[in-house]
């Protein structure tokens, strides 16, 4: 195996230090595994140094960020920007698998608040099934996560400024006639 230094986000600081206990607990061996805590001074000086490889997953924009500090050292590196994952509903799905299909759309969309690189961001749906499909997906919000999701186990944003960058695409959406059906 490879040894490996882990930086997890600054924006998730408890899911970082059970990262931290967890790798150090089940990787005991020195020089295997370490975990720097920190935010962009610490990611700054990991930066500077040659690496054998440097995989970043976050956004485009910090990816760019780390893109450039890895060619100044010319650190090869791979990047994981976030995935593009449409589903799409065209008009050869039977109409008996709809509920089916809601489950799995909402289940894929709401593990992790849909902070995940496989969480669907765009559904295209054919207008024979649009009007089922919205139905089903508001029952599944609540049979998933309750008539309340805000006191349920629906996950929570990691920080405000990414509930503010959904709100505003709820927002826009509602501005070009996109309609809510839950929440």
């Amino acid at each position: 195996g490879n040894p490996a230094v882990v930086k997890p986000s600054e924006c998730v600081p408890t899911v970082a230090l059970l990262l931290k206990k967890l790798l150090e607990q089940y990787y005991t061996e020195p020089g295997v595994v370490q975990v720097v805590l920190g935010g962009v001074p610490e990611t700054k000086a990991l930066l500077e140094k040659r690496w054998g490889k440097v995989f970043f997953t976050g956004s485009e924009r910090v990816g760019r960020i780390v893109q450039r500090a890895a060619a100044e050292t010319m650190s090869p590196t791979i990047m994981e920007l976030g995935g593009k994952c449409p589903v799409v509903v065209d008009e050869t799905v039977p109409a008996s698998t709809i509920e089916n299909v809601a489950r799995r759309i909402v289940f894929g969309k709401c593990i992790n608040a849909g902070q995940t690189c496989v969480a669907p961001d765009i559904t295209f749906v054919h207008r024979s099934h649009v009007t089922t499909l919205c139905d089903a997906l508001a029952r599944q919000v609540e049979e998933q996560f309750g008539k309340n999701p805000q006191t349920g186990e629906l996950a929570r944003m990691v920080n405000v400024a990414s509930a503010k960058r959904v709100v505003g695409l709820i927002e826009d959406a509602e501005k070009t006639g996109g309609k809510v059906i839950c929440g």
